[in-house]
Order: C-alpha cells, then sequence, then structure tokens
C-alpha cells in the first residue's frame, strides 16, 4: 500500500497538492479504531432490572451493546474490508493454481517432444545432447513465461494475506475493548441492584447463583438479606464463551 508523501519539504514551496491538505488513506485500508475513543456512558439500568441482568449474562451483554457500547465507525468498515481482501486472496489463490498447472502440462509437452525427436533423430550420438527444435523451444518460453506469472501471483497473494491478518488484528483488538467495557459495566449492577421488586423465586435463584448452592426440599428459603449482600459481593463475569 502506498503510503502518503510528506506534506512539506525543506527549503522548497507547498506544491498545489500540499496546499490541499494531507493527503486521504487508499480506499482499501484498513482504519484503526482511535486510541483516545470517548468511554462509554455510564448507563446503567433501573435497580430491579440491574438485579436480573446478573442473573442472565447474555441478556446483560445484549442490553449493554444495544444501549451503552457503540461501536467505531471503522469496525464495519473494516468488516467489510475483510471480506473483501478474503474473496480476493481467493481468487488470486486460483489463479496461482490454475498458472502452476500449466507449467506442469507445458514442462510434460516438453519432456515428450524432447523423447519424440530423440527416437526420430537418424543417426544420433546418444552421448552428445539433442539440441531443441522449434516445438521445444516455443514449450521451454512457455515455461518461462507462466513461471514469471507464478511469482507475481504469489506475490501478489502474500501482500493480501498480510492485509488480512492486519485486518483481523484490528477486529480483535475492537473485540477485546468490548470486552473489557463490557465487564466494567456488568460489575456496576452489583451497586445498581435492587431486590425489593424481585419475587421469591427471582432471589432464590440469584442467591444461588452468587453462591453456587441450591436449595433443597425442607431447607429454608434464603432472607432477602441474605440474598442482597450475596448480590452485592458476586464477582465480576466476563464475556469469554458469549457470541460478541
Amino acid at each position: 500500500q502506498a503510503k502518503p508523501e510528506s506534506s512539506t519539504i525543506a527549503q522548497a514551496p507547498p506544491s498545489p497538492e500540499q496546499q490541499k491538505g494531507p493527503q486521504s488513506q487508499p480506499a482499501d485500508a484498513p482504519k484503526a479504531a482511535g486510541s483516545r475513543r470517548a468511554p462509554p456512558p455510564k448507563t446503567m439500568p433501573a435497580s430491579d432490572e440491574a438485579a436480573e441482568l446478573l442473573l442472565d449474562k447474555q441478556k446483560a451483554l445484549e442490553v449493554f451493546r444495544q444501549t451503552v457500547y457503540k461501536t467505531p465507525e471503522s469496525f464495519e468498515e473494516n468488516k467489510a474490508l475483510l471480506k473483501e481482501k478474503i474473496s480476493q486472496a481467493k481468487f488470486i489463490g486460483d489463479e496461482a493454481n490454475q498458472v502452476r498447472a500449466g507449467i506442469n502440462s507445458a514442462k510434460m509437452r516438453l519432456e515428450r517432444l524432447r523423447t519424440e525427436r530423440a527416437m526420430t533423430a537418424a543417426g544420433h550420438d546418444d552421448s552428445a545432447p539433442l539440441e531443441d527444435g522449434p516445438e521445444e523451444l516455443a514449450e521451454v518460453q512457455e515455461i518461462e513465461r507462466l513461471k514469471n506469472m507464478y511469482r507475481e501471483r504469489t506475490g501478489e497473494l502474500r501482500r493480501v494475506k498480510s492485509d488480512v491478518e492486519g485486518i483481523q488484528r484490528l477486529l480483535e483488538q475492537n473485540k477485546v475493548r468490548m470486552q473489557r467495557e463490557f465487564e466494567n459495566w456488568f460489575s456496576g449492577l452489583r451497586n445498581r441492584a435492587s431486590l425489593k421488586n424481585l419475587d421469591e423465586e427471582k432471589k432464590r435463584e440469584l442467591f444461588e447463583k452468587v453462591t453456587g448452592t441450591s436449595s433443597v426440599a425442607g431447607t429454608p428459603t434464603a432472607k432477602a438479606g441474605d440474598t442482597a449482600t450475596a448480590a452485592a459481593s458476586v464477582s465480576s463475569p466476563t464475556a469469554s464463551g458469549v457470541a460478541i
């Protein structure tokens, strides 16, 4: 990818292009999310909803994505660019395979022609190499042409694969950033949660989830105060294993 040239040259007046401002990136250049991206707004759900979200990490993640997290514009652009680059790499790879097959076919034809010439050459001394005729020379030239083409295709394929890997890294960085922000937001639900509007079943489910215990028939139901204490002490979960 071509990089923009320097906007100024020492001891030289600015050119018309330089007067227009910095040059834009190529259309197919991946865009990195700004390193100073503003943090998401401290949007928290109502207290009773926060308590329910503590029970359902998947639902909490969906609420976070819809109401809190703002996906950078570069993310969708890079996803589309990644798809385009992968298709381009596949096309170039198919071309390279076709060229390689052509090289092998040309070699087989050349070998057959040389064998036929050796068999039909009258009085030829087997100890001396037999010179190629016009047909053999044409095949030699064709093989060399295809080899040059193959080198061009494989070089282009390496460049496109490098672009694919770079875009994938940018997308992964965005995913990690989103997960980190989600974990911080989820941990804030503990302080936000209120149990007063939850029914006894929800309270018991929350208590069992955060304490790792289960109610048994005949065992007294956890009191609201115990459940509140457990909810306040729950550790912050991660979004690992959840599709984001």
